[in-house]
């Protein structure tokens, strides 16, 4: 039986940086704290992002995929845009004996046509051949301009 995604982050007031996962069987949630990434830290408080399931032959301990999103409310409430991230990670099972789950930060090349930071856009991917391929449509931009754009994503 496949099991519910985890709930990461979201917006209560202020941007969430909670990871929270429910165990059907004891039906219970539980926070957890991923290891954060030795280099880079773990991902910032954010809401309305990409968090999408992940598979990989080049990263085999992937379970999910987490972009984008809001880091900061607009003052002007749903009227007006916030600041946005613009950054990658992987949700990664931790190694054997270790912690139960880990971040590893996806050094995005900027020397390429990239999105732009966004929000407010929904998380879609599929599976082909054993690889997650990430698509990122629209969502609302800095400008407080709704984007039409269309980007796919795949992490080597």
């Amino acid at each position: 039986m496949a099991c519910p995604p985890p709930h990461i982050a979201g917006f209560a007031g202020e941007e969430l940086d909670t990871f929270d996962v429910y165990d059907i069987r004891a039906d219970v949630w539980r926070a957890i704290a991923p290891t954060p990434d030795p280099e880079h830290g773990s991902p910032g408080p954010r809401a309305v992002h990409g968090f999408v399931p992940f598979v990989s032959r080049r990263h085999p301990r992937a379970l999910a995929l987490l972009y984008h999103g809001e880091r900061g409310p607009s003052s002007l409430g749903h009227a007006g845009a916030g600041d946005f991230w613009d950054d990658v990670w992987l949700l990664e099972a931790g190694a054997e004996g270790g912690p139960e789950l880990a971040w590893k930060y996806v050094q995005v090349p900027r020397d390429k046509p990239a999105p732009a930071p966004r929000g407010w856009f929904p998380s879609a991917s599929w599976e082909s051949s054993g690889e997650t391929k990430i698509v990122l449509h629209g969502g609302l931009l800095s400008s407080n301009e709704r984007s039409d754009e269309l980007w796919l994503l795949e992490i080597d």
